[in-house]
């Protein structure tokens, strides 16, 4: 704990071979600490080490299997290096393990629209929105896709039913 805060004071005084230097450290005394290997991914990245910064993302994987969080980093990293259609794998291996949680579906989807694919987003909540119908985030979502993908007849009808469900938002008239 003590290097990976070492690490972030570096960082944070902008001396990047020392925050790479603790985060390495931190991470080879505590290999299965997901802090210190995102910790270390992030220096990684600043010093402009890609492959470094993506092979330790992708090893978190082995170490946290099935864990969401930490795929979610791996989809952030690969996003950041170019690797969308690794993402986009990643993603669909995150909505199979979510498969009934909305709330990360939801978070699933904002990951596809970041990596600009509309078409899986809105599969991603769709299924969010059937699991939790008053996950009004991801049906607010689904009405942008819809109107992304040129769907005015979805949204309107989503954008009725916002303002019907939550008659003190705006949600309903803005969409």
């Amino acid at each position: 704990q003590l290097m990976l805060e070492l690490g972030r004071v570096a960082a944070a005084s902008g001396n990047g071979n020392d925050a790479l230097r603790w985060g390495a450290e931190a991470n080879r005394a505590a290999p299965d600490s997901f802090d210190a290997a995102s910790f270390l991914v992030d220096a990684y990245l600043a010093a402009g080490k890609q492959k470094e910064a993506v092979d330790l993302a992708l090893e978190q994987g082995t170490r946290h299997r099935d864990n969401l969080y930490v795929m979610n980093r791996q989809v952030d990293v690969l996003r950041q290096v170019g690797d969308r259609e690794r993402a986009r794998l990643i993603l669909k291996q995150m909505s199979a393990r979510a498969q009934a949680d909305a709330s990360w579906l939801t978070t699933i989807a904002r990951q596809h629209l970041r990596n600009n694919d509309l078409t899986d987003a809105g599969y991603v909540l769709e299924k969010a929105a059937q699991i939790d119908a008053a996950n009004t985030e991801a049906q607010i979502l689904l009405a942008e896709v819809e109107l992304a993908k040129g769907d005015l007849d979805a949204a309107q009808t989503r954008s009725m039913q916002l303002s019907e469900a939550l008659p003190q938002s705006d949600a309903g008239p803005r969409i």
